[in-house]
């Protein structure tokens, strides 16, 4: 994986510039740069003491079902998705923690969400190029969108069921000499092993669009198959094929704000153009009264 720092908003705009112009990108922005990228599901789980093996798959595949379980049951009073890959996005919209990580196709407003207040570490910018990505070829072409449609795994769904969507997990029997990349064969039914999907969520309320935002999924085919760090499977992969999937651009503690102040200026970007509604308001305003206060600390030490 290739990274690059940069301190300024003009080095950070060249280096997404300068990314392989024939590539499809998308972007992430984290507020540390020392994280992997780990779906909410999953977080907090590398500081567990035992995570091996497949009692640790079935606990966490037991959790997934539960927390799923449960947002259908506490969700169904405000409406019905269409099925359950609707139901699915519409919980990682809400902040429930699933197996789903967001992306943009957005540099800007990744870069926004990487500089977001409150941390004085590093922040990272990472960069997924999907055109080097040895998506499963039962996949189909990414669409203009640069994802995958739900229709397509809705079909998928009816041949071979995710194991986190199925009301009981299948019991997984290990066959020899698994392979990584679930590239070579067109046939769903040829694979044991799940694979990544980049999902093109429904556009429930403006957010959506605003922050053009995606998801990647693993889309695991039994609840043993467990992949839950997105940058160690496509470093992985990235290794096996030999091409730059994963760049990663890190933005020092010192210039965080100083690049946020550029961004709101020069891109006329806020919580609330990434927010459009009353919540991504309140936010604007509350970053607002709190810049306020510190130019005005800032004025009395003087």
């Amino acid at each position: 994986m290739r990274e690059t720092t940069v301190t300024s908003l003009e080095e950070l705009q060249r280096s997404i510039r300068q990314l392989d112009p024939s590539g499809i990108w998308i972007f992430r922005g984290q507020s540390d740069a020392a994280w992997d990228l780990i779906p909410g599901l999953y977080r907090g789980l590398e500081k567990l003491p035992s995570r091996d093996g497949a009692a640790f798959a079935e606990w966490i595949s037991r959790l997934e079902h539960d927390i799923y379980r449960k947002f259908t049951q506490l969700a169904r009073r405000y409406g019905n998705p269409f099925d359950k890959w609707e139901e699915v996005c519409l919980a990682q919209h809400y902040g429930v923690p699933t197996r789903l990580l967001d992306w943009t196709r957005h540099p800007i407003a990744a870069s926004y969400f990487a500089l977001a207040p409150g941390s004085e570490t590093a922040a990272a910018v990472w960069c997924f190029n999907l055109a080097q990505y040895p998506f499963p070829a039962f996949l189909g072409r990414l669409t203009n969108e640069t994802a995958h449609r739900i229709d397509l795994l809705n079909l998928i769904s009816s041949t071979r069921p995710p194991s986190f969507l199925q009301t009981l997990s299948t019991q997984f029997v290990p066959r020899p000499t698994p392979t990584l990349v679930p590239v070579a064969s067109s046939n769903l039914n040829d694979l044991y092993r799940g694979f990544l999907v980049i999902l093109d969520p429904p556009h429930f309320d403006s957010r959506i669009g605003a922050q053009k935002g995606l998801f990647s999924l693993y889309y695991s085919l039994h609840s043993q198959d467990l992949v839950w760090n997105h940058s160690q499977l496509l470093e992985a992969v990235a290794r096996q094929t030999g091409v730059e999937i994963l760049h990663k651009i890190v933005i020092p503690g010192p210039v965080k704000q100083e690049i946020r102040s550029a961004l709101e200026r020069m891109a006329g970007i806020n919580w609330h153009e990434l927010f459009p509604d009353l919540s991504g308001v309140g936010m604007y305003l509350s970053e607002l009264r709190d810049s306020r206060m510190s130019d005005w600390d800032r004025k009395g030490k003087e």
